[in-house]
């Protein structure tokens, strides 16, 4: 996991009738401070985070309910804040961003146990998810909804942490599809 905020301004002053010896970027920076650009903003490796969301019963009537249950799994040696977040400026928690959601949500999230561990980042006792978890929230179906498909969308927020640095905020979305008999 590489996490780099570099900030590069440069001023290049050229007299009048005067030309560049050498071609414009290397005029910009040196080649070893290129190539330190290219790789604090080459694509990180795959996400650490993955996200399942699965609708339980997928199939519910005008009035019923169902629980939208996502089913996270970190890469090995991260972790997440599961909340409540650190003081500032320290990490934010794990919090769902709804997108599309054609019944409203009845009650609060509900969150897998977390795991308390004293962050060496932080110095503070914190709250985290290693490996697997999930989170559910049960909706409720308007009596007005029409029969169909609809989706049942939005993105989870986090920052991962590896025990020595932490990731800016990151999304993963998430869909499932909700069928209204």
């Amino acid at each position: 996991m590489r996490t780099a905020v570099l900030g590069l301004l440069c001023f290049v002053v050229l007299w009048p009738g005067s030309a560049p010896a050498a071609p414009p970027d290397a005029l910009l920076a040196p080649s070893s401070l290129r190539q330190s650009l290219s790789e604090a903003f080459a694509p990180e490796p795959s996400a650490p985070l993955h996200l399942a969301a699965l609708l339980q019963p997928p199939h519910a009537s005008p009035g019923g309910q169902v629980t939208l249950r996502l089913e996270g799994s970190l890469a090995a040696g991260f972790y997440v804040y599961a909340g409540p977040a650190l003081p500032q400026p320290g990490p934010g928690a794990l919090r769902v961003e709804w997108s599309a959601l054609p019944a409203p949500a009845v009650g609060t999230l509900r969150k897998a146990p977390p795991q308390r561990i004293h962050d060496p980042l932080y110095e503070a006792e914190a709250d985290v998810y290693r490996g697997a978890f999930w989170l559910e929230q049960t909706l409720r179906i308007p009596p007005s909804l029409a029969p169909g498909t609809y989706p049942v969308a939005g993105r989870v927020a986090y920052q991962v942490c590896d025990g020595k640095i932490c990731s800016v905020t990151r999304h993963v979305p998430f869909q499932a599809l909700l069928t209204v008999d």
